[in-house]
């Protein structure tokens, strides 16, 4: 009769016994037989990265007025422009509704706190050797006018968990450019070295007035001040 017990005893030991991690490894075990695992640890895949930065040209709602192609003016609606789609966020009683760029002929925003307006015309009604989509923000207009373009590029995330280099979220980055224009045609302002060859045919005058002036050619203001001057020459 025990020896019947014994033997029916022995299955149950061999299945509270299986070959799991927990029933092989001790809290003590662990403290004595440790190892430095960061060098695994480290290239484990982290949490999903996640996304900074902004896809409008500014980040709240402006009072706006939309000129569009087929000759409606919209005015009245607070409006933000998505670089990332070259489309408007518009405020309507419906809730926010999308307006496309490639709609709109020109557009104002005016901020809301400082009451500024800002005054922007699609790319569309000029040529250039680069091709645009979106619109140029009018920053002096004449005989020569000076625009900026805003685009927002998307960077990836590009962390190096093993040298702990790179970033770990996907970015929305804004970039800006310069150009100018005349007649029909427009082109992007060169760096300071090449700027003053745009004022060829006015290059006395406009020499004397950057020397007289304290120009820096690096600077969006300096370079507005000088075309400003160019057009007054006219």
């Amino acid at each position: 009769m025990r020896i019947l017990l014994i033997l029916m005893l022995l299955p149950m030991q061999s299945w509270a016994q299986q070959n799991y991690l927990h029933n092989r490894y001790t809290l003590e075990r662990m403290a004595t037989q440790a190892t430095n695992p960061s060098g695994i640890i480290t290239t484990m895949p982290g949490a999903p990265p996640s996304v900074s930065g902004d896809v409008y040209l500014n980040k709240k709602f402006n009072l706006s007025a939309f000129e569009l192609y087929d000759g409606k003016l919209l005015e009245g609606y607070l409006a933000k422009l998505d670089l990332s789609r070259n489309e408007f966020d518009v405020v309507t009683t419906q809730g926010v509704k999308v307006l496309k760029g490639h709609l709109v002929r020109s557009f104002i925003f005016v901020d809301s706190l400082t009451k500024a307006q800002s005054n922007f015309v699609n790319v569309k009604e000029w040529q250039g050797d680069e091709p645009l989509e979106g619109f140029f923000q009018i920053l002096v207009e004449g005989e020569m006018t000076l625009v900026r373009k805003s685009d927002v590029i998307f960077k990836k995330a590009d962390f190096h968990p093993a040298l702990n280099v790179g970033s770990r979220d996907h970015q929305y980055i804004q970039k800006s450019k310069l150009y100018y224009i005349r007649g029909k045609a427009y082109a992007e302002v060169p760096p300071k070295k090449n700027l003053m060859k745009i004022f060829a045919d006015q290059q006395k005058e406009m020499n004397a007035y950057f020397n007289k002036s304290n120009i820096n050619l690096t600077n969006e203001g300096d370079i507005a001040r000088l075309v400003a001057h160019y057009n007054s020459l006219f």
